[in-house]
């Protein structure tokens, strides 16, 4: 809600130039390009195209890194405002998700004060970092890095896994985050495997 209201209230030219405008008319464009034809029908334009350049979005864009503008093309759908606002919106949703998944891993290691903490977390300066240079892939990666990671680092210090749902859980977290953000999950490995070879 305070990210909404504080884009209804600054307006188009606070949310439509934001830190890295480039980065942002790549991905709205790109899943303008997933939401208006189908994946055979893109690479056809691609074809039909002079000039490399043009072609650019059809073709490396929706190859790279897919799972994140083909979400955002769903949300464009909705009736709301303009593009550039749902794509505002996108982005909350994908706040609320790091919101939900930071409770969680504190709450599973029983720390108090969750609900502050996790409301601190999507305020500090890392997190509005990746918010404000559009950082989709990053931020879509974030709440499954922070739920694979709590599924393994619980309370419970005698069993990695608590049961296998957790496990399962897991291991679509750890996909999910491969999926949204390959150069992220390098990095999520190395830490369970840190944390591993302490608790073994």
């Amino acid at each position: 809600s305070i990210f909404i209201i504080f884009f209804l209230v600054k307006g188009e030219q606070f949310y439509i130039f934001r830190g890295n405008h480039h980065d942002s008319i790549n991905y709205l464009s790109t899943a303008l390009t997933i939401k208006d034809f189908n994946y055979s029908e893109i690479f056809q334009l691609r074809n039909s195209n002079i000039f490399h350049s043009e072609s650019y979005i059809y073709t490396g864009d929706i190859i790279f890194r897919p799972l994140v503008k083909l979400i955002l093309s769903f949300f464009l759908n909705l009736h709301i405002e303009n593009y550039f606002f749902l794509y505002c919106i996108f982005k909350v949703f994908l706040i609320c998700n790091i919101f939900i998944s930071c409770r969680f891993f504190l709450n599973n290691l029983s720390i108090k004060n969750s609900y502050v903490y996790s409301f601190i977390f999507i305020f500090s300066f890392w997190f509005l970092y990746i918010l404000e240079i559009d950082a989709l892939s990053h931020l879509a990666s974030y709440s499954f890095f922070i739920l694979g990671t709590s599924f393994v680092i619980n309370k419970n210090n005698q069993k990695i896994f608590l049961n296998k749902d957790n496990e399962m859980l897991f291991l679509l977290s750890s996909v999910l985050v491969l999926l949204f953000y390959s150069e992220i999950f390098l990095i999520y490995i190395y830490v369970i495997l840190i944390f591993l070879f302490f608790h073994l």
